[in-house]
């Protein structure tokens, strides 16, 4: 089972690792983008680079807008994967019990 768990483990890094070189890529050259929107290269999505404005494609856009939020989603997978791990609490069963315990005593006293 732990090979399992670190076999998805890697499977989920991997992209994850990915994602966060690929927003680091496209950030370090958007500035050199067009500032011109060109429709031939699809450069026509207006972005503000440093208070100038440059022209981006769809591709770069989606990039930009989708990255981070797919990193997030990666992280909290792996984070589940790795406490999938743990053997459960069983303290909130407890007090659950104790809690709907208590309301039924209240409800037969009251009844």
């Amino acid at each position: 089972m732990k090979a399992l768990r670190k076999i998805l483990l890697a499977a989920i890094l991997a992209p994850l690792l990915a994602a966060v070189l690929a927003w680091w890529a496209l950030l370090g050259n958007i500035c050199s983008s067009p500032q011109a929107a060109n429709d031939s290269t699809q450069n026509t999505i207006p972005y503000n680079c440093h208070g100038s404005t440059v022209f981006i494609t769809p591709l770069q856009n989606a990039q930009l807008r989708w990255s981070i939020p797919i990193s997030f989603l990666l992280i909290l997978a792996a984070r589940a994967v790795q406490n999938g791990s743990r053997q459960p609490n069983n303290s909130f069963k407890r007090t659950a019990a104790t809690v709907f315990g208590t309301i039924m005593r209240y409800a037969a006293a009251a009844a």
